[in-house]
């Protein structure tokens, strides 16, 4: 006799291809994009006072969680 899950999210999630999902693509592309955003808001808007290095990684983790 089989074992049969209980609940169906536990049977294993299994990709097809060694292609990333489209959430893995939306979280990769978005967290690109806002360290390309932060990057030229201080080269050229807050040359005086830029985002700290701290700040902008937690906006990235943020938006690739939002976005992903």
């Amino acid at each position: 006799m089989t074992h049969q899950p209980a609940i169906p999210s536990e049977t294993p999630m299994r990709t097809l291809t060694s292609a990333p999902t489209r959430k893995v693509t939306a979280a990769t592309v978005a967290g690109a994009i806002s360290i390309v955003v932060v990057w030229l808001l201080n080269t050229y808007v807050l040359q005086a006072n830029p985002i700290p290095a701290e700040v902008a990684s937690a906006i990235t983790t943020i938006v690739g969680f939002v976005i992903g």
